[in-house]
């Protein structure tokens, strides 16, 4: 499913609120205009309910009032208007005897109310007055077709400012995120106009939170450019390294193929083996080395037994023993590190099998102990090791350990580089007169 751009994203969101906000203007209006409506026709209600008290009078002892022409031409502009007069009697002494009168609760001032006449709605204010008779009674009814009309009036009009407020808005909002997001922009430039081989980092300016993005993207890119050189270079050794073993193979063979003899032929053809079990080592180790790199910083590190795993791993290369004695010495408790599985099982795989090829003659110990909050795995062999100014150059890619011996030179450099990526190291430590010890140190 196809996700929407950021810019869509923010965008939709404001407007939404954008909307939101407008809607509850929109009421807020529509409630104070019918208010402000409310108000001042009211207003003209209770003016005209007072024009018509006062236009009262008592003569020979009977309730009279004059008709309230100009109170009713001022209201009926628009709407029906009617009014009633009561006497203290409660006699209709003028107007409409059909309209409802509100309780007045005299000697209470007017009363706004509402009621229903011939299927109409009014609103009527209803107000007394102390006469010579007694309290006479006023009531002033209006129909409400002005004051809704006003009301729909403000009401648009306040519509209009609303909608015209949303649009400036709007404009702003969409020129505020193209602001807000012109850094992203730059850096999808920066990127796009990059060659695929530079992998330096990104140098630009950029708000904070735009600027973490860009130091997780140099810190990929940073290990992205560390990972690709050490491919190259492992490529480019490999080539170099397996072009010797190849040369030397055809070479075996052709001189195989003009030997003299069948003891000629049989010379040829072991050194045909050795070279060839030689170049599968180098293979295999090629694989490792290139499985181990690729595995570095990218698996999720789990807990690992890590006694449990160098039984396995040396069970597995009981077969290459041959005379050599295997021992293993590991603590009553389990030894739990947190890594990778494949990773460190190669790593060990490595280290011991380079012990019984080069190292062990008859004995090969290896101690799995904790120390100072580490875990530490020590392979001890009675071989001659490794001479000391040698023990950082083996680290590297396709050193051999010296001397006559052969090897593809990848092992004990798996063995580090898988060290390493667990937080850990290689070291190595010579036994006078008893062997020689490969330890790695682990994070426990």
């Amino acid at each position: 499913m196809r996700q929407r751009s950021l810019h869509a994203r923010i965008l939709s969101r404001m407007l939404a609120v954008i909307l939101l906000v407008a809607g509850a203007f929109a009421a807020a209006a529509g409630y104070y205009a019918r208010l402000t409506a409310d108000q001042a026709f009211d207003a003209l209600l209770l003016s005209g309910a007072a024009q018509i008290t006062e236009n009262m009078y008592v003569q020979g002892g009977v309730l009279t009032v004059e008709p309230p022409i100009a109170v009713i031409a001022g209201l009926a502009v628009q709407d029906l208007v009617t009014y009633k007069v009561v006497d203290a009697r409660g006699i209709v002494v003028a107007g409409n005897p059909a309209l409802p009168t509100a309780a007045t609760g005299r000697p209470r001032g007017p009363v706004l109310g509402e009621a229903y006449l011939h299927g109409q709605r009014y609103r009527t204010v209803t107000t007394v007055r102390d006469m010579p008779s007694g309290w006479a009674t006023v009531t002033l009814a209006q129909t409400l077709r002005a004051r809704e009309a006003m009301t729909e009036g403000l009401t648009a009009k306040a519509m209009v400012v609303i909608l015209g407020m949303s649009a400036v808005a709007l404009l702003g909002t969409v020129l505020a995120v193209r602001q807000a997001l012109a850094p992203l922009v730059r850096v999808e430039r920066a990127i796009a106009a990059r060659d695929p081989q530079d992998l330096r980092p990104l140098d630009l300016r950029a708000p904070p939170e735009i600027n973490t993005l860009l130091t997780a993207i140099n810190a990929f890119m940073a290990r992205l450019d560390a990972h690709i050189r050490q491919m190259q270079r492992l490529i480019g050794d490999a080539a170099h390294q397996v072009r010797t073993p190849l040369t030397a193979l055809t070479l075996q063979l052709d001189l195989m193929q003009d030997a003299p003899n069948d003891a000629a032929r049989r010379q040829h053809l072991d050194r045909v083996q050795d070279r060839a079990a030689q170049l599968g080592r180098l293979a295999a180790q090629l694989f490792d080395h290139a499985m181990v790199v690729h595995r570095s910083g990218v698996v999720r590190p789990e807990p690992i037994d890590l006694g449990a795993l160098v039984r396995q791993v040396l069970l597995s290369l009981e077969p290459l023993a041959g005379n050599v004695a295997l021992g293993l010495d590991l603590p009553a408790q389990p030894v739990t590190v947190l890594g990778d599985r494949v990773s460190l099982r190669e790593a060990l795989s490595n280290l011991i099998h380079n012990a019984l090829r080069h190292g062990a003659r008859q004995t090969l110990d290896v101690v799995v102990m904790r120390d100072a909050g580490q875990v530490v795995v020590e392979i001890r062999d009675d071989g001659p090791g490794i001479p000391h100014a040698r023990w950082q150059h083996v680290r590297e890619p396709f050193h051999s350990r010296g001397e006559e011996q052969r090897g593809a030179g990848l092992g004990l450099a798996i063995a580090d580089q898988v060290a390493r990526a667990h937080g850990g190291t290689l070291s190595f430590r010579s036994r006078p007169g008893i062997g020689f010890a490969v330890i790695v140190t682990l994070p426990g």
